[in-house]
């Protein structure tokens, strides 16, 4: 495929199998897409507390080093904050958490596409 659209996916399936769910997503998202195809990958934020209930949170470091360290293989393209949208359980509980939306990573990665790369990068259609 030519794109993935990871919301609040990766951060639960990280924790799976004993820690080692974290190295299957990537690898499943990795082998799905085609060599030069984008994952946009949207998980909770560790700069601010963790919600109970809510998103798991992740450090920029963790979530750049699972995709990009020697097992992910893929380029982090621009990674940014961002909040996750309002939810009827966001909007029940957010009085407590300074009354916004939980903190997010949004991370889009591109898996190497070694025709392109010879040829300066360029992402072939």
């Amino acid at each position: 495929v030519d794109f993935i659209f990871d919301q609040q996916c990766f951060h639960c399936l990280r924790t799976v199998d004993e820690g080692r769910g974290e190295a299957r997503a990537v690898e499943v998202t990795r082998c799905l897409l085609r060599p030069g195809g984008m994952a946009l990958v949207v998980v909770g934020n560790s700069q601010e507390p963790a919600w109970e209930p809510g998103p798991s949170v992740l450090s920029a470091a963790e979530l750049v080093s699972a995709f990009c360290g020697d097992e992910g293989g893929m380029h982090l393209v621009r990674m940014w904050e961002t909040r996750f949208d309002p939810s009827p359980n966001y909007e029940e509980r957010k009085g407590e958490y300074g009354g916004v939306e939980p903190l997010a990573w949004a991370a889009l990665f591109r898996k190497p596409d070694p025709a392109g790369e010879a040829s300066g990068g360029v992402i072939r259609p």
